[in-house]
């Protein structure tokens, strides 16, 4: 494997945040490696407060990472249609951000505003 995307925790991912991914291959076998770790745990409970998340089967999990280019890498449950909820949340904020000072990046208040 290439070092430049090795971590002891995980054998790449947490390196690889440039832009572009390393090969295909790679980050095919980074998937299924993180799938193969991770399929067991079964910690937590479902948000069964929420109606989308509710009616999903507990016992599914998937992995699935798409690049810039269009490629997918999956492992599991990955076709399965759920509600993404909050975790959509800091990829919209990094689409606000991208390319321009935002009031959002300046120092303040770091609590949430609950109005």
């Amino acid at each position: 494997m290439d070092r430049r995307f090795y971590s002891d925790e995980l054998s790449g991912a947490s390196a690889v945040s440039t832009g572009s991914l390393p090969a295909n291959d790679f980050v095919q076998a980074l998937v299924e490696e993180a799938y193969e770790r991770y399929r067991s745990v079964d910690d937590g409970a479902v948000a069964d407060y929420i109606p989308a998340l509710a009616r999903i089967p507990r016992n599914l999990f998937g992995i699935c990472v798409v690049g810039t280019s269009g490629a997918v890498y999956s492992a599991g449950e990955a076709d399965y249609e759920f509600s993404i909820q909050s975790v959509a949340k800091p990829f919209v904020f990094a689409l606000v951000c991208q390319g321009r000072p935002s009031p959002a990046r300046q120092p303040g208040d770091p609590e949430p505003t609950e109005d």
